[in-house]
Order: structure tokens, then sequence, then C-alpha cells
């Protein structure tokens, strides 16, 4: 693959399809593995009429269930362990709940305040619910505000 991507870079157009095509015939594997790495080289293939494998689209993120009373969270089917994480709970419940919120709002409905040192410990509780849910797109900061990853499913109970 990296020769045929070479081939490509130096306008040897030809040479890095036959290299593709001898990559295919040994099977859909090697161009499994490389379709999002050389994304350039598999545009000319399809350009060129060459049918190539193409790189499946990752499935979608597990569905994430917050249960308020007692409170329990899902990932997919995975029940999640909760102690010791009372305030990321907290926090993921908030953003389920009120949606997108500058982080101070945020602190201030999970401590009451919004002074000194108050944004690090929301980072330390946003990361602590990334790792709650293996996921560190989960809880994201964007520039002031804080929202849930939009790309996966959430439901309160």
């Amino acid at each position: 693959m990296a020769l045929a991507e070479l081939s490509r870079r130096e306008g040897k157009e030809e040479g890095a399809l036959a290299l593709l095509q001898e990559a295919q015939a040994i099977g859909p594997y090697p161009l499994a593995e490389e379709a999002l790495g050389f994304p350039d080289l598999f545009a000319l293939a399809e350009e060129r009429g060459l049918a190539l494998f193409r790189a499946r689209k990752a499935p979608e993120k597990p569905k994430v269930v917050l249960r308020e009373s007692p409170p329990g969270l899902l990932v997919g089917r995975r029940e999640v362990l909760l102690e010791g994480s009372g305030k990321a709970f907290a926090l993921l419940a908030l953003l389920l709940k009120e949606g997108p919120l500058p982080w101070r709002e945020a602190a201030l409905r999970l401590w009451g305040e919004d002074g000194p040192g108050v944004r690090e410990r929301l980072h330390m509780t946003a990361s602590r619910a990334r790792d709650l849910l293996a996921d560190r797109e989960a809880v994201r900061w964007e520039g002031e505000v804080l929202r849930l990853d939009p790309e996966r499913k959430w439901e309160a109970r």
C-alpha cells in the first residue's frame, strides 16, 4: 500500500493502480486495514473504475441510559458501577436534562459556586464522566460550553 501511495504521489498512477490490484489479489484484509489511511489513493482507484474493498463505517456508539432513582447508568447492555462517581453521574444527568450549558452554570448547579478552582474541578468531573462511559468524547468542552456527545443516543429514566 505504501508503495502504491508513493507511486501515486510521483505521478505514476498506472503503477499505483497495478500495486493496488496486486494487494487486492492477496485478499480484502490488507486493503481493509489501509483504506482509511490512503484516501487519495482509493479515490484515484474509484475514479478509474477499479472496484476495491470499501472500509466499513465504524459501529454506532452504544446508547447510554441514566436512571435517576436509584441512580444507575447503562452503556449498551452493560451496567456501570457508580461508586465514588456521584458528581460525574450528576454532570451527565444535568447535561442530558438541560442540554449544553456554560461551564459556570454547570458548576453552580453541581457545587453552588463558580469561584477559583471550580473550572479545574469541573474538568476533572467531566473526565471522570468520560471514564465511566469509556469514551473520551462523551462530555465535550466547546469553548466555554459543556455538552454531551451528539453522536451518541442518550436517555433518562
